[in-house]
């Protein structure tokens, strides 16, 4: 291997580093990611203030790899997210449907407060939404992205999966709330990965809203 500055540069912001086989694994302790080679194949390991996520990128069975194992892994640091945020923004979604809007869950680490604010709107229409999100203050995060899709059905878009990027963030998608009960589909999305999160684990209570399969 002969690596350039850049290469080493980009491999220290995102090693890949191998599980020990019968050595002790350490948690990543800063935020960002690294990759993990295990026994069965290639994992990744996110870390954020609010949560931290390991998660199989390319399992295989069939070479066999003096490696160790891993557990799939999400960690919310936040707990579950209160209903009443989602209940806040269901209110804004019904009163800005059939098109779209978008709010968001704020954790300040340093109070463990958690708020729920809407988004500034800058255009939005039936199917497409551009949008502003509020400022945050030294110690918060948006740890939620929520956006409605009106009279549509709830599910993550190609235009929102290619919003995500290679951000970490607990996104949440409503839609039909032109019925009494909306539809509500969300996801972990960890540098590419989407993992699919049920509604019940997320929410503090329960709400009237009907889960979709991811």
């Amino acid at each position: 291997m002969k690596p350039t500055e850049v290469d080493k540069i980009l491999a220290g912001h995102t090693p890949v580093e191998v599980v020990p086989k019968f050595g002790e694994f350490v948690p990543l302790a800063r935020n960002g990611h690294r990759f993990l080679a295990a026994s069965d194949g290639l994992w990744l390991e996110a870390v954020r203030s609010w949560g931290r996520v390991v998660w199989p990128i390319a399992q295989q069975s069939k070479v066999s790899m003096p490696f160790g194992t891993l557990t799939k892994t999400v960690e919310l640091t936040f707990g579950q997210v209160p209903v009443a945020c989602l209940e806040a923004f269901m209110v804004d979604a019904r009163a800005a449907s059939p098109d779209e809007v978008g709010g968001v869950v704020i954790w300040n680490e340093q109070t463990d407060d958690i708020r729920y604010q809407r988004c500034e709107t800058i255009r939005a229409g039936v199917g497409f939404l551009r949008e502003r999100q509020p400022v945050l203050d030294d110690g918060e995060h948006v740890v939620v992205d929520l956006h409605s899709h009106g009279e549509l059905g709830a599910g993550f878009s190609g235009t929102d999966l290619k919003d995500t990027g290679s951000e970490m963030v607990l996104a949440g998608v409503v839609g039909r709330l032109n019925r009494a009960t909306p539809e509500i589909v969300m996801s972990l999305f960890a540098c590419g990965l989407q993992i699919p999160v049920e509604i019940n684990q997320a929410i503090r209570s329960a709400t009237a809203v009907r889960p979709v399969a991811v």
